[in-house]
């Protein structure tokens, strides 16, 4: 597999993710697979830790505007999305 192929095949795990976290009705069960799989996809291909959170974040917020909020009742869906698919990450 080319470089290239790699990077088509993380591209299409990563937007499997945000076309998923802007389902309301969707399992959080499929949102942690696809986290997962875009972890294991860019482990797979030597990416740095960082790269893999940034590309998770982007993958869950984008087209969101995110804004401060002190108190975790205020965050939106798809930013309590963000803080449970950055602790699979981790795992």
């Amino acid at each position: 597999m080319t470089e290239h192929d790699a990077g088509a095949d993380t591209n299409a795990v990563q937007a499997q993710l945000t076309a998923a976290v802007t389902q309301h009705d969707i399992p959080l069960e499929k949102v942690r697979a696809l986290v997962c799989a875009l972890v294991d996809k860019m482990k797979a291909d030597g990416a740095a830790p960082e790269k893999v959170i940034i590309a998770v974040k982007l993958a869950v917020l984008r087209d969101v505007t995110v804004r401060a909020a002190p108190y975790s009742h205020q965050l939106t869906r798809q930013e309590k999305l963000l803080e449970q698919a950055l602790g699979w990450c981790i795992q």
